[in-house]
C-alpha cells in the first residue's frame, strides 16, 4: 500500500470507513445534466470491485420510480466482471430509455465494455479506453500458483501454447493434448472454449440492442474477443471507431464535470487495510458506486483476512461486504443496509 496520505483523503467517519460526499457528488451530477439532453446515471467500480448480478438487482433499486426518457447517459468506470451481469444491467437500462449513451471518462475494460456495447452512442475521454473481451476464467481444476490460488486460464493462452506447438515441433508427437493435460485438465481446456462462445454470444446480444445487421454484430464481437494479444490491450477512440463501434469523443466541459466526480468516489473507495498481525489483517473499501439525481448506492467490503499456513493461503472470515443505500439527513449521511443477493 501507498503510504502517503493528505487531508483531503483522511476525512472519515469516527469509525474510520470514509465518508460519503452525497451533497457536492449530487451538485456534479445535476451539473451535468445541465448540458445534456437526459437524466445521468453513475456506475463506477474501485481497482478491486467488479461487475456482478447483486449489481444489476442495485441498479433496479436505484432506478425504481424513473420515468422512460429518450436518452439516459451511464458514466461507466470499471475494470470488468461478469458478463452475464452486463447483459442484466444492460438489459434493464434499455427498459428505462429509448437511446441509451455511455460516458467513460477513464475505462470501460472486459465485462465493461460489453455494458458499454448496448449504447447507441459511446463517448470517450481522450485518455479512455474500452477493452478486447477475450475470457480468461478460474476454473477449480485450474492449475496452482505460488499462494495455492487457481490461477486464470484464457482461450488466446491456449491457442498460442497449440499453435507454437505446429509450428515448433518436428520430432514430437502430432498429438499435442496428452502433454498439455499433464498441465492444463481438459476440463479446463473445455471451460475456457465453452466461455468464448459466451463471450460472443454476449456481445451479439448487447449489440443487437441498436445494430440490427447480423454480420455487423459478428464481426464486431469477433474482433473484441479473438483479434488482441493480450486483455489488457487499450482499445482507444480512434480504434473504438474502426472496429464499427459507434463512439466519438466526450465533450471537454462533460469530461471535467465527471473527472471531479471521479475524484469523489475515489476518495470514499479508497481501500484501507488495518494490520493485526503478520497472519491477520482487516479491509474495509467501497467497491462500487451508482448514482442519480437523488439516490446513491453503495457496495462496502468490509472482512479479515487469515493466513493458513497449513494451506499455504489467505482466508476472509467475518465478512460483512454488502450493498447500502444513503441519504442526505440534516446535513449527514445516513446509510441503510440494501438487502439483495
Amino acid at each position: 500500500m501507498n503510504g502517503k496520505s493528505n487531508s483531503h483523503q483522511e476525512k472519515a467517519k469516527p469509525n474510520g470507513k470514509r465518508m460519503i460526499r452525497l451533497e457536492q457528488s449530487q451538485k456534479l451530477i445535476m451539473q451535468a445534466e445541465k448540458i445534456l439532453d437526459g437524466p445521468l446515471l453513475t456506475y463506477w467500480n474501485s481497482e478491486n470491485g467488479v461487475i456482478t448480478r447483486e449489481d444489476a438487482e442495485a441498479f433496479h433499486t436505484l432506478l425504481a420510480g424513473m420515468k422512460f426518457c429518450p436518452k439516459l447517459y451511464l458514466c461507466l468506470t470499471s475494470k470488468g466482471g461478469t458478463g452475464l451481469a452486463s447483459l442484466r444491467i444492460a438489459t434493464l437500462l434499455r427498459s428505462y430509455c429509448k437511446s441509451l449513451i455511455v460516458l467513460v471518462p477513464v475505462r470501460a475494460e472486459s465485462a465493461a465494455t460489453m455494458l458499454a456495447l448496448a449504447a447507441d452512442e459511446i463517448q470517450l475521454a481522450p485518455q479512455a479506453n474500452l477493452s478486447p473481451v477475450d475470457t480468461s476464467i478460474q476454473h477449480a481444476l485450474s492449475p496452482l500458483d505460488h499462494e495455492n490460488d487457481h490461477v486464470s486460464v484464457g482461450q488466446d493462452e491456449l491457442a498460442r501454447i497449440v499453435s507454437l506447438w505446429q509450428k515448433e515441433a518436428k520430432n514430437s508427437p502430432s498429438n499435442l493434448y496428452p502433454e498439455l493435460w499433464r498441465y492444463i485438465h481438459p476440463l479446463v481446456i473445455g471451460a475456457v472454449d465453452r466461455a468464448n462462445s459466451l463471450s460472443l454470444k454476449l456481445c451479439d446480444a448487447l449489440m443487437s440492442f441498436h445494430i440490427s445487421d447480423a454480420k455487423v454484430r459478428q464481426k464486431i464481437a469477433e474482433t473484441l474477443t479473438m483479434a488482441y494479444p493480450t486483455h489488457a490491450y487499450p482499445i482507444l477512440l480512434q480504434e473504438t471507431k474502426a472496429i464499427g463501434i459507434p463512439a466519438k469523443a466526450m465533450a471537454p466541459e462533460l469530461e471535467n464535470i465527471l473527472s471531479a466526480l471521479l475524484e469523489y468516489y475515489y476518495e470514499a473507495g479508497k481501500f484501507k487495510r488495518t494490520d493485526r498481525d503478520k497472519d491477520y489483517h482487516h479491509d474495509d473499501e467501497i467497491a462500487a458506486f451508482i448514482e442519480r439525481t437523488g439516490k446513491i448506492a453503495y457496495f462496502r467490503l468490509d472482512r479479515d483476512w487469515y493466513y493458513r499456513p497449513e494451506e499455504k493461503r489467505w482466508t476472509s472470515m467475518h465478512v460483512n461486504n454488502g450493498w447500502y443505500l444513503a441519504d442526505l439527513i440534516k446535513n449527514k449521511v445516513v446509510e441503510k443496509p440494501l438487502n439483495i443477493g
